[in-house]
C-alpha cells in the first residue's frame, strides 16, 4: 500500500486536482435546506396528521404577509393611492397567485335584492379616507388581519404559486423586494414561511462562510506555532482546503442539501485533517532527525502513523454513521455526511502526505518550533507529576461531575421560537410583527368530525362559537380567526339590529342560506374543508418561550374543559408539534362530542 502511494503519487495529485476544479464549480449550486420538519421523527404522529390535514385544508405555507407602515395614520389618501399602485404591481409578478388587502375587502349588507357587498375602503373617489375608519374599526374582529390597532400599518396578504423548487420562490421574493424598494417610500416588512426560508438560508450561508474563514485563520496560527517553516503551515492548510472543496462540492454533485447542522462540517474536517497531518509530520521530522533518508522517513511515517490515524478516523466515522438509526431525517443526513467527511479527509491526508513531504531540498521543513517543543515537554512533566496524586484527581473530577450535573439541570430550555442574529434584517421584521400583528407565533386548533357528522350542524356550531368567543377573550391570543367569523358576519348582515354579533342561534335552513354566501370568501379554504368536516381556529401570540407557551396551552385546555359538557368530553394527552417554528395544537371533534385529541396519545 505504502509502495503504491509513493509510486503513483503524481497520478493521485492529478486526480485530486481534476476533482478540485470540477467540485469547485459545483459548490455555488449547493442546495440550502432549513425546513424545520426535517428535525421531526419520521413516525411522528403529529407531523403525519399535519400532512394529512394539508390534503383537506389549504396550507398557509405559500402565504406571505407584507406590512406597509405609515405614520401618523394609514388613512391618508396619498398613502392609500401609493399602496394601490404597489398592490397592482404585485399582481404582475410571476409566481403570485392572489393579492389581498383592505382595498379589496368588503362587508355584506342585506338589501331588497339580497346580500350585496360594500367595500371597506374606496381609494379612487374624492372622499377623505378617514371617513371609512369607523366601519373598519367597528368590524375589527374581521379587519384586524389587514390593519393594526394603532392604524399605522396595513397588512397585505400575498398567495404564492406552489412550487417544488425553492429557487422559484426565491426569484418571486426578489421581484417583490424590488417593488417594495421602488414603489413605496414608506417602511415595509415581510413575514411568511417562504420569506423565512429564504432569510434563514442566507443566514446559514453567511454563518458557514464565517466559520470557514475562522477555521482557516485558526489553522494558520496553530501551525505557525507548531512548525518552523511557512511551507509546513501552507501545506497543512492546503489539505484542509482541498478536503472542504471536495466535501462541499460532493454535496452539490450528489444533490445533498446543506442545513443548519452542516455548519459543523468545517470544524470536523479541521480536527481530522490537521491532527492527522500533524501526527504524520511529527513522525516524519523525528525519522529525519534519526538519520533516515527522505524516502525511508516518509515510508516509516505512513506505516506507523497511518495505521493509527486510520483507526481513529474509522472509529470516528462509525460514531457518526451510527446516527443512521435515528428517526430524524436531519440526524441521519448529518451522520452520513459527517462520516464521509472524516474518511474523505483521512484519504486526502494520506494521499497528499507523500507529495507534501517529498520535495527535495530542505529536509527539515516540518521541524517543530522550540516553543512548541518546550511547551510539550513541560506539559508531559506536569502530567507525570499528576500521576502521583490519584486521590486528588478523583476528587477533582468528582467535583467537576457534580458541577456539570447541576449545570445540566440549570440549562434554560425556555427557548424562543427563533434564533436570529440581532443585526439581521429578519430580526427587524420579527420585532415588527411581534409588536404590531399580535405576535409572530401562530396558535392553531383543528376540529374534525367523524363520518356521521359535519361541523356545521346547529348544536355543534353553538359549541364552536363558544370556543371562538373564549379564544377572543384570551389576553395572550390576538387576531383569532375561524370559520365562525364567516357565520357571524353573514348573520350580522341578515340581522343588523342584533347588537351582539357573537351570538349564533341557527337552524339548518339558515345555515344553508349563510353558507351559500361563503363562495365569495377566498380565505375560507384556509380555515375549513369543502365538506365542513374540518374547522381550523388560528390566532397570533407573542413569543414568550417554549415553557410559557406550554403552560398557556395547558390553561386553555382546562378552560375549554369547563366550557363544554364534561360527560361528553374525553381529554387526551397533550403533544406539541413544531412545524417551521409555528406552534400548533390539534383538537378533534368526534362523535358529536368535543374530543380533545392530542396526537399520538389518546
Amino acid at each position: 500500500m505504502i509502495r503504491y502511494l509513493l509510486k503513483f503519487k503524481f497520478i493521485a495529485l492529478l486526480i485530486i486536482a481534476v476533482l478540485v476544479i470540477w467540485f469547485s464549480s459545483e459548490i455555488p449550486s449547493i442546495k440550502i435546506n432549513t425546513d424545520f420538519s426535517q428535525f421531526l421523527p419520521d413516525n411522528d404522529p403529529e407531523y403525519t396528521f399535519y400532512k394529512e390535514l394539508k390534503n383537506e385544508i389549504k396550507s398557509d405555507e405559500t402565504l406571505l404577509m407584507i406590512a406597509l407602515e405609515h405614520n401618523p395614520s394609514v388613512f391618508e389618501n396619498d398613502f392609500l393611492k401609493d399602496t394601490k399602485v404597489f398592490l397592482d404591481s404585485l399582481r404582475g409578478v410571476e409566481g403570485i397567485r392572489r393579492v389581498s388587502s383592505l382595498h379589496q375587502m368588503s362587508y355584506p349588507i342585506k338589501s331588497p335584492f339580497g346580500i350585496i357587498s360594500f367595500p371597506y375602503l374606496r381609494v379612487n373617489d374624492s372622499t377623505d379616507a378617514s371617513a371609512y375608519r369607523s366601519k373598519i374599526k367597528e368590524d375589527y374582529y374581521i379587519t384586524q388581519s389587514y390593519i393594526n390597532n394603532e392604524e399605522t400599518a396595513l397588512f397585505v396578504w400575498v398567495e404564492l404559486e406552489k412550487y417544488e423548487d425553492a429557487k422559484q420562490y426565491e426569484s418571486t421574493l426578489i421581484a417583490i423586494d424590488e417593488i417594495r424598494n421602488n414603489v413605496l417610500d414608506d417602511k415595509t416588512y415581510m413575514w411568511g414561511k417562504q420569506y423565512l426560508q429564504k432569510q434563514l438560508n442566507e443566514i446559514t450561508k453567511n454563518n458557514a462562510k464565517q466559520i470557514i474563514i475562522w477555521v482557516l485563520v485558526i489553522i494558520v496560527l496553530l501551525l505557525l506555532f507548531i512548525f518552523r517553516s511557512l511551507w509546513s503551515a501552507l501545506s497543512s492548510l492546503l489539505v484542509v482546503i482541498i478536503s472542504l472543496i471536495l466535501f462541499f462540492g460532493g454535496m452539490a454533485v450528489f444533490d445533498r442539501s446543506f442545513n443548519i447542522m452542516s455548519n459543523l462540517f468545517p470544524t470536523i474536517i479541521l480536527v481530522v485533517g490537521i491532527s492527522d497531518l500533524i501526527h504524520l509530520a511529527i513522525k516524519y521530522n523525528s525519522a529525519i532527525k534519526d538519520g533516515n533518508t527522505q524516502k525511508n522517513a516518509l515510508s516509516l511515517s505512513i506505516k506507523e502513523i497511518g495505521l493509527a490515524i486510520f483507526i481513529t478516523s474509522f472509529t470516528t466515522a462509525i460514531g457518526f454513521l451510527i446516527l443512521q438509526i435515528s428517526p430524524m431525517k436531519v440526524l441521519r443526513g448529518f451522520g452520513l455526511e459527517a462520516g464521509i467527511a472524516v474518511i474523505l479527509t483521512f484519504i486526502i491526508t494520506i494521499v497528499l502526505a507523500p507529495i507534501l513531504f517529498s520535495p527535495s531540498g530542505n529536509l527539515r521543513r516540518f521541524e517543530l518550533r522550540e516553543v512548541f517543543n518546550d511547551s510539550s515537554k513541560q506539559l508531559l512533566v506536569f502530567f507525570k507529576k499528576l500521576q502521583n496524586y490519584p486521590n486528588k484527581i478523583i476528587w477533582f473530577y468528582s467535583i467537576l461531575t457534580v458541577i456539570g450535573i447541576v449545570g445540566i439541570f440549570s440549562i434554560n430550555t425556555n427557548n424562543l421560537q427563533y434564533s436570529i442574529p440581532e443585526n439581521d434584517l429578519l430580526k427587524t421584521n420579527y420585532y415588527f410583527f411581534e409588536k404590531n400583528f399580535g405576535g409572530s407565533r401562530t396558535f392553531e386548533i383543528v376540529f374534525l368530525s367523524n363520518e356521521n357528522h359535519t361541523l356545521n350542524e346547529p348544536e355543534l356550531l353553538v359549541q364552536l362559537n363558544q370556543v371562538q368567543t373564549y379564544l377572543e377573550n384570551q389576553p395572550v391570543l390576538n387576531n383569532v380567526k375561524s370559520p365562525m367569523l364567516f357565520y357571524r358576519t353573514i348573520n350580522q348582515a341578515y340581522n343588523p339590529s342584533q347588537k351582539d354579533n357573537t351570538v349564533l342561534d341557527l337552524d339548518k335552513p339558515a345555515i344553508r342560506k349563510y353558507e351559500s354566501q361563503f363562495k365569495n370568501i377566498n380565505s375560507r379554504k384556509y380555515l375549513m374543508n369543502a365538506d365542513k368536516t374540518i374547522f381550523k381556529f388560528t390566532a397570533q401570540m407573542e413569543d414568550r418561550g417554549r415553557h410559557e407557551v406550554e403552560d398557556i396551552s395547558q390553561e386553555i385546555l382546562r378552560e375549554v374543559n369547563a366550557l363544554v359538557d364534561t360527560e361528553k368530553l374525553t381529554p387526551c394527552s397533550m403533544v406539541f408539534y413544531w412545524q417551521l417554528f409555528w406552534y400548533r395544537l390539534h383538537w378533534v371533534w368526534s362523535s358529536k362530542t368535543l374530543h380533545l385529541r392530542f396526537w399520538p396519545y389518546c
